[in-house]
């Protein structure tokens, strides 16, 4: 069974989605779109980029993106 997320991982996770959505472009508008305040969202942005969770949750949306791209080579 999963482990259950708490609500500052959920955060973190929406926060990670709207991130990778962006194209990576846009880390303060997913802040926002996270729940996290406006007037804080850049400083908060940047912090969550280096959260070693985030990071993580990061490289989980982008490898589930990048999988329906990968091509079979046949033997």
């Amino acid at each position: 069974m999963p482990k259950r997320l708490n609500k500052t991982d959920l955060r973190m996770k929406k926060f990670a989605h709207l991130h990778a959505a962006s194209n990576f472009e846009n880390a303060t508008q997913a802040a926002i779109g996270a729940g996290y305040s406006k007037k804080s969202a850049h400083s908060i942005a940047s912090r969550l980029l280096n959260n070693v969770k985030v990071q993580r949750f990061l490289v989980e949306v982008a490898e589930k993106a990048i999988k329906p791209l990968e091509i079979k080579q046949d033997d």
